[in-house]
């Protein structure tokens, strides 16, 4: 049975809805917009009842691994690991808590707090990682904004290996006038990660010829399914917008300048954009000895640790 929390900020009408039952995923964000009201995030309208994939809208979390883990292999501490397939290609994909149910700990007005344990809510999966681990979540909404804090914690006895990955789901286009293709995504990343089979080859490259992320990139016909290592802020965190060429509409996603990585994916129908922040970039665990393992993180027992994601309608920017 799908359990559904909402919260809502009074004053304004801003809306948000969670379903806790699958994965704590944020599917609705409803706004003010021009005496009408505007979702801003993307989910099928029957996504509340579960009958969706879980990663096909709203706004999944992914833990303790974000993008894929290829053939669901790594090795760590002297322990092999194999993963359960989860793209149709053998590979291990978005981590263990984005399709099971979460608890309700916090239900307010506002805001509200979900929490997931490995080895207490997915008892089934515990053998597959090196340690045990918790996750909260909590989300709040203001006039014209949405914030989003995780924190996990290693409540088992090793070392915890673990990325972090934030999933949403921008609804395109953001005006009724408006079109994808009208649509300027400026993203702070001047280099990318090459794939080979939705896979990084390790290497960091400049992006391509005329994709000028940093200064914005109007859509047009153009897909994404690649991630982007992020320039370094002169601030305490990335900013990333979407701007409504017809209306000057603008969505703005802000997130800690620690997590260095974003995915960026266009679905195939267009409707949607998504800008994924992640701590680290796929297949994060099989990088020792080609740059990128530095961006694994690893936690002691007891340890943790918190990022912060928020959204603003700036409807005019």
């Amino acid at each position: 049975m799908s359990q559904v929390a909402e919260i809502a900020h009074e004053a304004s009408g801003t809306q948000a809805r969670v379903l806790v039952s699958g994965g704590f995923n944020l599917f609705s964000w409803t706004v003010p917009d021009g005496g009408q009201r505007r979702d801003l995030i993307y989910a099928d309208p029957s996504f509340s009842e579960g009958h969706c994939r879980p990663t096909s809208g709203g706004n999944p979390l992914m833990f303790p691994f974000a993008g894929r883990i290829a053939k669901g292999k790594f090795h760590w501490d002297g322990e092999n690991y194999e993963l359960p397939e989860g793209d149709g290609r053998g590979n291990a994909l978005h981590g263990f808590v984005f399709n099971r149910p979460w608890r309700l700990t916090h239900d307010a007005v506002e805001s509200v707090t979900g929490e997931f344990q490995l080895s207490r809510d997915a008892k089934d999966v515990v053998r597959f990682w090196p340690s045990d681990f918790s996750i909260s979540a909590t989300y709040s909404v203001g006039a014209r904004s949405l914030d989003c804090g995780i924190k996990f914690t290693n409540t088992g006895n090793s070392p915890l290996p673990c990325c972090f990955g934030w999933h949403p789901y921008f609804r395109l286009p953001l005006s009724d006038s408006g079109s994808t293709g009208k649509t300027t995504l400026t993203l702070p990343a001047s280099r990318t990660l090459p794939l080979v089979d939705m896979i990084p080859t390790g290497k960091i490259v400049a992006n391509g010829k005329g994709m000028t992320l940093v200064d914005g990139f109007e859509l047009g016909e153009h897909t994404f399914d690649e991630p982007f290592v992020l320039d370094s802020p002169s601030g305490s965190e990335h900013v990333v917008t979407l701007r409504d060429n017809s209306s000057g509409r603008v969505l703005k996603q802000s997130f800690d300048a620690s997590m260095k990585y974003a995915v960026v994916y266009t679905p195939g129908h267009r409707e949607a954009i998504c800008v994924e922040p992640q701590t680290g970039p796929p297949d994060i665990f099989n990088m020792h000895g080609v740059g990128l393992a530095d961006a694994m993180l690893v936690l002691r027992p007891g340890e943790s640790k918190s990022y912060s994601m928020r959204l603003d309608w700036l409807a005019q920017g």
